[in-house]
């Protein structure tokens, strides 16, 4: 073989083996989950007969209820909330503007709520109404009127539910106002909310105060079974004030070192003249679900290491009330809905 032969037999075999390579990249790149692309889930993707009639079929499941598709709003990593549907950009050069919700959103039962509007929460009876109509269990506690500048849990990401039907099921701890309920923020472990039948974890913030009906989430990251997680709400505020329109709502897995951050600097948190003084420890809610093996496995899940401090940075220590079958809560399918706690421990079973 000659010297030119040589060389272009060289550069052939080059050539073959970076094309392989790419590949091989491609390939495997289309095999991973880009969770940040995937679509929400709908409520045409939802099991038969789980979702009311009135509600449209285009709309997607959220754990604030069903929302319009141009109403739920992805946070893009270091990108931040402001007031008046503004995002500001993560390198804090440009800012978006986000479109008003025109078409209202509606609870699991199919009851239509406007723009911001919520469900007054039944505070005498200690049982609360949630917004979204989804709650199965919750453990809750009211902090008086001093607000709450911090509230965080950890839990373990539980098993696969034994039969996958298309349904979607969120755990997570979160922040009210006590008598409104159309605001929260919460970061949530959601399962098959991207119709990828697995868990994902992120920050979600509902509805806007400012009557513009949006809802707000974070860029998911995926989460195995058995990953120690941390969720957390925090004021960015100074000491002492009950009413802050700036928080950090970061969902972290601490067995990979993944996280994701909903920053909000503005009104459409919802925060802005709310006093943030209702707790949740640990909410089960689900959309889709028809019988008790269409939850996690493992039948229950435990929110440990709850941290709570009022808007002084005053250690709070919540007695828990159980929410199980509460007023306006799911009871059907009839699973096991019980829940146990201590002032750092919630356990909710199902």
């Amino acid at each position: 073989m000659n010297r030119v032969s040589s060389f272009l037999l060289k550069r052939l075999m080059a050539v073959t083996v970076v094309s392989v390579g790419l590949l091989g990249m491609a390939s495997a790149n289309a095999g991973s989950t880009n969770v940040s692309n995937a679509q929400l889930r709908r409520v045409s993707d939802l099991p038969a007969n789980t979702a009311p009639t009135t509600v449209p079929r285009d709309y997607v499941v959220t754990p604030n209820g069903f929302f319009p598709s141009e109403c739920v709003h992805e946070i893009k990593r270091g990108e931040t909330l402001l007031s008046q549907l503004r995002v500001l950009s993560a390198d804090g050069k440009t800012v978006r503007q986000e479109a008003t919700c025109e078409r209202p959103h509606y609870t699991k039962q199919g009851q239509r709520v406007d723009t911001a509007a919520g469900i007054r929460r039944d505070t005498a009876s200690g049982t609360k109404p949630d917004s979204s109509g989804g709650w199965y269990e919750a453990l809750t506690y009211v902090n008086g009127s001093t607000g709450t500048r911090q509230l965080s849990a950890n839990w373990i990401v539980p098993s696969a539910p034994s039969v996958e039907n298309g349904q979607v099921v969120f755990f997570f701890p979160g922040l009210t106002q006590s008598n409104y309920s159309g605001t929260i923020l919460q970061p949530v472990l959601q399962w098959n909310e991207f119709g990828n039948n697995s868990w994902q974890f992120s920050s979600w913030n509902c509805c806007g105060a400012d009557g513009s009906g949006t809802i707000n989430y974070s860029t998911p990251i995926d989460v195995a079974v058995g990953d120690q997680l941390a969720g957390s709400m925090t004021q960015t505020c100074a000491v002492g004030s009950s009413s802050c329109a700036s928080w950090n709502i970061v969902s972290a897995d601490q067995t990979t070192g993944q996280s994701t951050t909903l920053k909000t600097g503005g009104n459409n948190t919802g925060s802005s003249g709310q006093v943030y003084n209702w707790l949740d420890g640990a909410v089960l809610e689900a959309y889709g679900v028809t019988a008790c093996n269409q939850f996690p496995a493992d039948g229950s899940v435990h929110f440990s290491s709850i941290s709570a401090h009022d808007a002084n940075n005053h250690v709070i220590t919540p007695t828990w009330s159980s929410d199980a079958n509460g007023i306006g809560y799911v009871t059907s399918p009839a699973c096991n809905y019980t829940s146990s706690a201590t002032a750092t421990d919630n356990w909710l079973y199902y």
